[in-house]
């Protein structure tokens, strides 16, 4: 069987050559033929012959099997994503990614010391980033093929079991064809061969690997050479299809069963015995010949022999294999056991380091964050405050620009006010003076008033006096009328005599009567005259009644105009004081427009300022998960 001097797992330096400490990557290695065959030593007979080992793995005795170090060695799992896992998985484009072996030989040195000496044996778990994608090597696959070789007797009996019944079922179409070939008839040939197959097939798989399959497998194996020998009855290859029976022994014995060879055996003996005696024809060409059934039984017994001792030897050898893999596999994994237990101490330490970095990490992640937050918060108050800051000095800027506009326009129109109130009080004083001659007037007319009042009692008076006299007149008249009417009536009685006197009297009592017509007329404008003059007295007290009302208002009015000079003097020089405090306020709205364009552009300033520590932030944000990341992967 293939073996080697020693086989060991040495730890080896990590791909990348860093040379830092082993324990954080170390990579598990087997040395292949080629690293073998890059540095040979002379006079080494004892190589790692794996690939170039084309008889099956035999080697030197007493060697331990690579299959048995390699196959059923339980690899390495290593902390990494979903907890331990094999250290040399697939990846998705089908090649090995595993991690370099090497094999530490314990060779003999020729001529000075050997390049790779032996090494405690160490498996580590491997770190996670240290996998990298490595093209498989020629030992690797063939420690492939040697996995695939069954390891123990039940390995084997199923791999002869399927062989086999494959075998048995090639057997069906290859016996009809050459019952065909030979004129034979086809039909029974073919349905024995069908049923013999499907007995094997149907025991293989209702009893899986028992000695009822590997029986059945065997005669169903001798009756198919049996009915090859009867589809060739009467050709001349019918003999030389005996040889089949030796063959079929030879596989059989992959088995390694006695009782196989034994039962293949007998089945044959009574093919032989029995067709020699009823239908010699299907044996032998020439018909039945006992002595070539004797040759042929002494060779099957004899191989028989050898077979069953060979197959006892075998199944001696399975046995003892297995126990002593099952001793080196218990070895083996009370020794992966331990180095698996100190794998898991130093991954849980290397878990509670990464645990307290983690926390670590995550406090100090959380402090920062949140200084960073507030940081930010506290940026983005001063680029609201700073924007509404900005804003409001825009706002102020266009506000006092209005209002110097507006206070400008307002001194201008105080110091009109003050011109128009210095006008106007001089007016005032003007209508005082007025009103004061008014009054003077209005006291004259009132005293002329009361002159004509009583001018026009006299003439009223006087009137009185007229109307007496009128009257008197009146009656003078009427008593002249009736001296005229008595002398006319005398004189009608003196006749001629007294007609002259009657024409005197007709012109007296015509006088009287026109006297008393104008008496009347006279009396009428009396009248008239008492009643206007009347109504001129009432008018005239009624006219310095309405005169002294008015020197009354007239002199408030004077007093009210004088009043009103003075409040207009007032007005006059508060609207010259107000006009010279607008140009001073007109001054200072400048002043103050200039510092709102200067707090408007140190608005600006902040909120560049801020939005530039926002972004600082985000940057410090950014660099502190960076470095978080890298203390969490440390």
């Amino acid at each position: 069987m293939l073996g080697c001097r020693s086989f060991e797992f040495v730890p080896w330096r990590q791909v990348d050559g860093s040379g830092r400490d082993p324990n954080s990557a170390v990579y598990i290695g087997l040395r292949s033929k080629l690293a073998a065959a890059r540095r040979p030593l002379a006079g080494e007979p004892d190589r790692l012959r794996v690939a170039r080992s084309a008889d099956g793995g035999a080697g030197p005795a007493g060697r331990r099997p690579v299959s048995a170090l390699v196959g059923s060695e339980p690899q390495p799992r290593r902390r990494g994503g979903g907890g331990w896992r094999r250290a040399g998985p697939r990846s998705p484009a089908g090649t090995r990614r595993h991690p370099v072996l090497r094999a530490g030989l314990r060779r003999a040195p020729a001529g000075g010391r050997g390049p790779h000496p032996v090494r405690p044996a160490r498996l580590r778990p491997l770190h996670p980033s240290r996998n990298a994608a490595l093209p498989r090597t020629n030992t690797q696959r063939s420690t492939t093929m040697t996995e695939s070789r069954p390891r123990d007797l039940d390995s084997l009996r199923r791999a002869a079991s399927r062989g086999l019944v494959a075998l048995l079922w090639l057997h069906v179409p290859f016996n009809v064809a050459v019952a065909a070939a030979l004129g034979n008839p086809i039909a029974a040939q073919g349905l024995m061969a069908f049923g013999l197959a499907a007995a094997a097939t149907a025991t293989w798989r209702l009893n899986g690997n028992g000695l009822a399959t590997r029986l059945t497998v065997s005669v169903a194996m001798v009756g198919m050479v049996a009915l090859l020998l009867g589809a060739a009855a009467g050709h001349s290859w019918q003999l030389d299809l005996h040889m089949y029976f030796f063959a079929v022994l030879a596989v059989l014995s992959a088995y390694c069963d006695w009782r196989v060879l034994l039962t293949a055996a007998g089945a044959t003996a009574l093919h032989h015995l029995g067709l020699n005696l009823l239908l010699p024809a299907a044996v032998y060409p020439g018909g039945a010949d006992f002595g070539r059934v004797v040759l042929h039984a002494v060779i099957v017994v004899l191989e028989t022999a050898v077979l069953v001792w060979l197959s006892v030897q075998l199944a001696s050898l399975f046995s003892v294999s297995a126990r002593s893999l099952a001793a080196a596999d218990a070895a083996r994994a009370a020794e992966t056991e331990a180095h698996n237990r100190q794998g898991v101490a130093e991954a849980e330490a290397r878990a509670e380091r990464r645990r307290t970095a983690g926390e670590l990490a995550e406090r100090f992640e959380s402090s920062v964050n949140r200084l960073v937050r507030e940081a930010a918060e506290s940026a983005n108050r001063v680029r609201h405050a700073s924007q509404d800051l900005s804003a409001a000095a825009g706002d102020a800027a266009r506000r006092t620009t209005d209002l110097s506009t507006a206070s400008q326009e307002t001194a201008a129109d105080v110091q009109g006010v003050a011109a128009a109130a210095g006008a106007l009080s001089a007016t005032v004083r003007e209508i005082g003076s007025h009103m004061t001659h008014a009054a003077e007037v209005a006291g004259r007319a009132t005293r002329e008033a009361g002159q004509t009042d009583e001018t026009v009692r006299a003439l009223a008076e006087a009137a009185q006096r007229i109307n007496q006299i009128v009257l008197l007149i009146g009656t003078i008249a009427e008593q002249t009328n009736l001296l005229a009417l008595n002398a006319t009536i005398e004189a009608s009685r003196a006749g001629a005599a007294g007609r002259g006197f009657g024409v005197v009297a007709g012109e007296v009592k015509a006088l009287a009567a026109r006297t008393a017509r104008a008496t009347q007329e006279i009396e009428a404008q009396v009248l008239a005259i008492q009643d206007q003059t009347g109504q001129a007295v009432a008018a005239i007290g009624r006219i310095g009644g309405t005169i002294e009302e008015l020197g009354t208002i007239t002199r408030s009015v004077a007093a009210a105009v004088e009043g009103q000079g003075a409040a207009t003097s007032a007005i006059a020089g508060n609207a010259e004081r107000t006009a010279r405090r607008t140009g001073a306020v007109s001054e200072n709205l400048d002043g103050l427009a200039r510092s709102a364009d200067l707090t408007g552009a140190a608005a600006a300033a902040g909120l560049d300022a801020s939005e530039r520590l926002a972004g600082e932030c985000d940057a410090l944000a950014e660099t502190v998960r960076d470095f978080v990341g890298t203390l969490r992967a440390a």
